[in-house]
């Protein structure tokens, strides 16, 4: 939910003496300034640090960071799961198939959605070309909806996939 090119992790002291950086930046390694070739990793996380950390990056991160805490977790949850199930239930009722369906408490926002009798790519392609956002994955519409999306837009994916012949 950040911008791009800016995250975080968190390693296991474990992990940590396993994992060795893909990315290798001048802030990796102990005494970067020497200007040392040699790879001679920083001894914790610091070693992924491929570069100058983006400052505004990390203000953007902040700010989304504090809106999730805002809203809070639990809430975020629920509004995702709500937005998946009134996706699902619509999408049966014009006789679209979720490829999946797991109990509530096993569900996470995504969704794969197939509209038997039309090609999964012309349904893509409609999507994006009604300004939705979505992937094909395992032969089926990948819809993802998070906290920020509204019901009227589940309902208006739906609309779009039904109308799609």
């Amino acid at each position: 939910m950040g911008p791009r090119g800016i995250g975080f992790a968190t390693f296991s002291d474990r992990a940590l003496e396993q994992v060795t950086p893909r990315v290798v930046g001048w802030m990796s390694v102990n005494n970067p300034f020497a200007w040392n070739r040699a790879l001679d990793f920083l001894p914790d996380s610091r070693r992924f640090e491929s570069g100058t950390p983006s400052g505004t990056g990390i203000f953007r991160l902040t700010e989304r960071l504090a809106q999730i805490d805002e809203f809070g977790i639990d809430w975020i949850e629920d509004r995702i799961l709500r937005l998946n199930e009134l996706l699902c239930e619509q999408a049966l009722r014009q006789g679209i198939q979720p490829v999946y369906q797991f109990e509530r408490s096993n569900r996470s926002g995504i969704t794969l959605l197939q509209n038997p009798g039309t090609a999964v790519a012309e349904l893509h392609s409609l999507l994006a070309a009604n300004g939705v956002y979505a992937s094909i994955r395992s032969g089926a519409i990948r819809i993802a909806p998070h906290y920020y999306n509204t019901f009227e837009e589940m309902e208006r994916i739906i609309f779009i996939m039904t109308y799609a012949n």
